[in-house]
């Protein structure tokens, strides 16, 4: 019965339910709490060992690029916010190592037009949410 229950599917399923409650908060207060990249991690992580076969190397790759997004969002002083950060690494547990790349380069697509947008309008707004994107990367990774 369990296996029917947690399969890929539910996975995603909770991911973009976390992603969506993410992507609202970033877009109202410009920050996320601190409990949505952990709940998003740990059950990310728990789905990944009972769903995935390649558990491991997912997880390990995925942390090794949410903390080279931490060291760059300490770097920048919160340029890129921490809480971005931590729902990349978030992601990779839910996302095969080829998804997550397509997920990683159509969020960043994604951000440069919205930011090229902003640029072409004049908006005085110079800082943009990153997790939005973030979510219309998934959708993207999701459908390839």
């Amino acid at each position: 019965m369990w296996e029917m229950l947690l399969n890929e599917n539910t996975k995603i399923i909770v991911w973009i339910i976390l992603l969506v409650i993410a992507s609202i908060q970033d877009l109202r207060w410009h920050s996320i709490h601190v409990a949505i990249p952990l709940v998003a991690g740990c059950a990310g992580v728990l789905l990944q060992i009972v769903c995935a076969k390649e558990a491991g190397f997912t997880i390990v790759s995925g942390i090794i690029v949410g903390m080279v997004f931490v060291g760059i969002s300490l770097r920048t002083g919160g340029k890129i916010g921490l809480g971005d950060a931590l729902m990349i690494m978030a992601a990779a547990c839910y996302f095969s190592g080829e998804r997550f790349l397509w997920l990683l380069m159509a969020a960043g697509g994604l951000s440069l037009v919205g930011f090229w947008i902003l640029h072409l309008t004049k908006h005085k707004q110079r800082e943009i949410p990153f997790l939005p994107f973030l979510l219309g990367g998934s959708v993207v990774a999701i459908c390839i």
